[in-house]
């Protein structure tokens, strides 16, 4: 998370500095959230890599846009450091959308396509981000629920993210109950007015293998997937990955675990019917 924020704030300051009119230190102070002796040392660091800070004869900062560029360039190497350090932050961390909707990336080399993510996601975590800072309700636009089978609004005090940034933990406020929501099945985020009412309540539970938050049942899941089947199962679902086990003589996996819910793994298993065989020991209601 450290390097996270450092790279986004330092990313905004070079977009901040290159956008008339020039600025003074506690205006990036501010829009950064940081403090002034911060900014003098990211001022150091992007200089360091080339961009030429300048003074006006207010002694308002600001980067000179004569080198000809309409968007940023980055050496190779630079290019290597920036997607290291992004892609070290975790797999499917989202956060990383907005540094990537924030500016126009061009390099001298190829940037890899799974580093091109879907910028709205990015939107949405920094827009919860916020509101879990401000301490502010949000309302969760046309949330899809695959639980509910229903698309609706929900207004939640938001909590936290999970570890890879796919779920928001929050307090819904209509059903009293802390719950898990998929980022990817979020339309749109409202932050609120109204500060948070119910801290009290917020839980943390981790979720299961499929990002359902614990329930009043769990449901036993005993499954034989072909190499096919277990592949397809990582990419749709990647916290299912620590419960496959491969066997290398068989060429099949074992996926044994808890959840919370059924409708998933039912889903799952119903479009792969032949490359899935349920074992014994497995709950009665996925028949």
């Amino acid at each position: 998370m450290l390097n996270q924020h450092k790279i986004l704030r330092v990313l905004q300051l070079i977009q901040l500095l290159k956008t008339a009119p020039a600025k003074n230190l506690r205006f990036l102070a501010n829009v950064l959230k940081t403090t002034e002796r911060t900014i003098y040392r990211y001022i150091d660091l992007i200089q360091e890599v080339g961009f030429i800070v300048e003074r006006d004869e207010q002694n308002k900062l600001f980067i000179s846009n004569n080198y000809g560029l309409e968007t940023f360039e980055f050496t190779p190497a630079e290019s290597d450091i920036l997607i290291e350090l992004l892609e070290t932050s975790g797999k499917d961390i989202l956060l990383k959308n907005s540094i990537i909707n924030k500016i126009q990336i061009h390099t001298e080399s190829t940037i890899t396509s799974k580093l091109l993510v879907n910028a709205h996601l990015g939107k949405l975590v920094e827009a919860i981000s916020n509101g879990i800072q401000l301490k502010k309700t949000i309302t969760i636009k046309k949330y899809h629920s695959l639980h509910s089978n229903d698309i609706s609004d929900r207004i939640v005090e938001p909590i936290c993210f999970t570890d890879n940034y796919q779920h928001l933990v929050a307090f819904e406020v209509k059903s009293q109950k802390n719950k898990f929501f998929h980022i990817e099945r979020m339309t749109a985020i409202e932050i609120g007015v109204s500060n948070w009412k119910f801290e009290a309540q917020h839980k943390f539970e981790k979720p299961d293998a499929f990002g359902f938050s614990p329930g009043e049942k769990v449901y036993s899941i005993k499954l034989k997937l072909s190499l096919k089947a277990g592949q397809l199962l990582k990419e749709e679902y990647p916290r299912t990955t620590e419960f496959l086990k491969l066997n290398k003589q068989s060429k099949t996996y074992t996926f044994i675990t808890e959840v919370n819910s059924i409708i998933p793994i039912k889903r799952f298993i119903f479009g792969l019917q032949d490359e899935i065989e349920i074992l014994e020991g497995t709950d009665k209601q996925l028949f």
